[in-house]
C-alpha cells in the first residue's frame, strides 16, 4: 500500500492515502480528502469512481497472492502444468475435490451446490503439497477466484477477512500442523 500526503489544488485539497484497520473487514487501503465543503460534489464523485472500480477492477480480485495484511503477488507461472506428474489418483482427487469446483463455478451455482469446502492436503516433505498449490493457484486466478497463501506467521483471522473480501477466494494456510493444537 503506498502511503503519503500530497495536495490538489483545483480543488483546495489535501490527499491522504494509507490503510486502516477495520474490525470487521480487516486491512483496507484508505483515501482521506481534505477539502472546503463547496467541493462535496466533486470529492462524492470522485470517491463513487474509485468505489466502482475497486469493485469490478481490484488489483487483488481473481489474483493469487501471499498473505493477507501485506500482501504480494505469486508467480504462478513458475509452474509448467505439463511438467508436473502426480499419479492419477492424486489428480482426481484434486480435481474431485478443488479445481472442477474453480473451473466450473457457475455451473455449480446453478445446481445450487455450495462452494464452500475445507480441504486437507498432508503427506510426508517432497510429496508435492506445495505443487498442488501453485496449480490451484494458477486454475483458481485463471477462473477468477482469489487465491490467499497463509502461512503460520501470518494472522489466518485477518486472511480470511481478506479472503471475504475479494471472493470467490481460495485461502491455503501452508503447515497448519506448526500451529493447530492436537485434535483440531
Amino acid at each position: 500500500v503506498i502511503n503519503g500526503e500530497t495536495a490538489f489544488p483545483p480543488l483546495e485539497a489535501v490527499i491522504t492515502v494509507g490503510k486502516d484497520h477495520d474490525p470487521e473487514v480487516g486491512w483496507l487501503g484508505q483515501v482521506v480528502i481534505k477539502t472546503p465543503r463547496r467541493y462535496r460534489a466533486q470529492v462524492d464523485g470522485l470517491f463513487f469512481a474509485i468505489e466502482e472500480e475497486l469493485r469490478t477492477a481490484s488489483i487483488y480480485r481473481g489474483k493469487a497472492i501471499d498473505g493477507a495484511e501485506d500482501p504480494h503477488f505469486l508467480d504462478v507461472g513458475s509452474v509448467d502444468p505439463e511438467r508436473v506428474i502426480y499419479t492419477d489418483e492424486v489428480v482426481t482427487q484434486l480435481n474431485a475435490n478443488i479445481w472442477s469446483l474453480l473451473k466450473h463455478t457457475d455451473a455449480m451455482r446453478k445446481m445450487k451446490l455450495p462452494l464452500k469446502r475445507s480441504v486437507l492436503i498432508e503427506g510426508p516433505y517432497g510429496t508435492g503439497k506445495s505443487l498442488a498449490a501453485m496449480l490451484t493457484a494458477q486454475i483458481a486466478a485463471a477462473n477468477g477466484w482469489t487465491f490467499i497463501q497463509v502461512r503460520p506467521k501470518d494472522d489466518l483471522e485477518q486472511s480470511m477477512k481478506t479472503a471475504q473480501l475479494y471472493s470467490p477466494a481460495v485461502v491455503l494456510f501452508e503447515d497448519i500442523d506448526g500451529v493447530a493444537e492436537k485434535g483440531d
